[in-house]
């Protein structure tokens, strides 16, 4: 599948007289999860959007797997995960579920970046209850990583 998929998914774009590039690769992982990759970084992938439908139909017709067609096409996640150190604990709320909100609002105020997630980097609060500071985990797109770089502070 690995070494025709690229070749079909070409074709199905030539024959909707697709104009951008038609280069790929493509793997599969041990569940099966198929990636396709086109080989030019200059087209985004959402530009492939609207023929993920005949893209997927034309997998599942030469590589059938029974009663469980391959699922639609989609994008694959596209964030930036970053590490940020050192937050003091006691200007961090309590609960986690306010962690999002309480570093997306100072990001914000900070650099102007909208966070996607964030997470402390040890989820257990009994190993963060010793401590004065810690991680947290941020996600943001791709665009925004470099406004958080190198560095940034929070709270004070």
């Amino acid at each position: 599948m690995a070494a025709h998929f690229p070749d079909i998914a070409a074709t199905v774009l030539r024959e909707a007289n697709f104009s951008l590039p038609l280069s790929f690769t493509c793997t599969v992982n041990d569940k099966g999860s198929v990636s396709l990759l086109g080989t030019n970084y200059h087209t985004p992938a959402s530009a492939y959007t609207s023929y993920f439908a005949p893209l997927t139909t034309r997998l599942n017709k030469p590589f059938p797997v029974g009663n469980s067609p391959w699922d639609l096409f989609r994008p694959a996640p596209n964030v930036i995960q970053l590490l940020i150190h050192s937050i003091l604990l006691n200007v961090l709320p309590s609960y986690d579920d306010q962690l999002f909100p309480s570093l997306h609002r100072s990001i914000q105020n900070a650099r102007g970046v909208s966070i996607l997630t964030a997470r402390y980097l040890h989820p257990d609060p009994e190993c963060r209850e010793q401590k004065r500071a810690t991680s947290v985990v941020v996600s943001v797109a791709p665009a925004d990583a470099s406004a958080l770089l190198p560095s940034l502070n929070l709270f004070c």
